[in-house]
């Protein structure tokens, strides 16, 4: 199998490399390329270089639209972040769309907040779209592969949950090691999670089974409450963390719309999609997903 992997580099790029079998083949498109890579030139208006050399592949992953992790949200990182996310996500599904062998089927990776904050309400993918800034920049990404789907290609839609380990659940998970964090904002928001080997594994599964397209809740099974994520680190670690985080302090320290977004933020996913294909998640129980060999 031949692949066109945006993001390549990343965390979930290199997880999905090591999905692969021996002998399928990486075309990686990067802003830095190496000398073997496909590059993308976003200073002239975001096209992709040689976009010849992407011909004859099977399938297309899209890894490179998601907005960097920061501590605090400017009016510039908003504005940048939304632009790469649209941008890229154009940028690839043009090139594809312009092929005369495009591959059979463009995997984008998108974020969970597609669903704004859904409060207890259980959202599969039917669910409607939601507010702010991660929800409307989510959803930009999905509308930038239009051109993708016009030209016949199958898209999925890979909504990713909080992949433990990375961006705020691995603050959280350090800074409750360290015995922060013993209730964060109110405590009963949900919190829908997934772990790096699963979320790579759901990639290559939507890229080989034909029945995937459109929108699939890229979670584990079972999702928790902030609370019980504080209480399943907490056994793992041996800790009895005294310090909450309450909202105020979050809002303080993050900003409000990032704290509401993020921390406070609750969505209950169901990976109905998933479910309904047969997928057996690697990963479907938070503490084992937790325990010290799988860090």
């Amino acid at each position: 199998m031949r692949l066109v992997v945006t993001g390549s580099h990343g965390p979930i790029g290199q997880a999905v490399r090591q999905t692969l079998a021996p002998g399928d083949a990486v075309t990686a498109v990067s802003r830095r390329p190496a000398p073997d890579e496909v590059a993308w030139l976003p200073e002239v208006g975001g096209r992709i270089d040689e976009p010849e050399r992407l011909e004859g592949h099977d399938a297309a992953v899209h890894l490179a639209g998601a907005a960097e992790p920061t501590w605090r949200w400017t009016a510039a990182w908003r504005d940048a972040a939304h632009r790469r996310a649209t941008l890229s996500t154009a940028m690839l599904a043009d090139a594809l769309a312009s092929l005369r062998r495009p591959p059979a089927v463009l995997v984008a990776v998108g974020d969970a907040a597609w669903y704004g904050d859904g409060g207890d309400a259980v959202l599969d993918e039917t669910a409607p779209p939601g507010e702010g800034f991660l929800a409307r920049t989510a959803q930009a990404l999905e509308a930038a592969t239009a051109s993708a789907a016009d030209a016949g290609i199958r898209v999925v839609h890979l909504r990713a949950g909080l992949v433990l380990g990375r961006g705020f659940l691995g603050r959280l998970a350090t800074l409750t090691s360290r015995g922060i964090g013993r209730r964060v904002g109110p405590g009963c928001q949900w919190w829908s999670w997934v772990t790096l080997d699963d979320l790579a594994a759901m990639v290559l599964r939507c890229i080989t089974d034909d029945a995937m397209r459109g929108p699939v809740n890229g979670t584990a099974p079972d999702p928790v409450t902030a609370d019980e994520f504080v209480a399943a680190v907490t056994r793992q670690h041996g800790v009895r963390p005294l310090v909450p985080l309450p909202a105020p302090m979050l809002r303080a320290v993050l900003g409000s719309a990032m704290a509401a977004e993020t921390a406070l933020a609750s969505r209950r996913l169901e990976p109905a999609a998933l479910r309904a294909r047969g997928y057996r998640w690697r990963d479907p129980d938070l503490s084992a997903a937790l325990a010290p060999a799988r860090r």
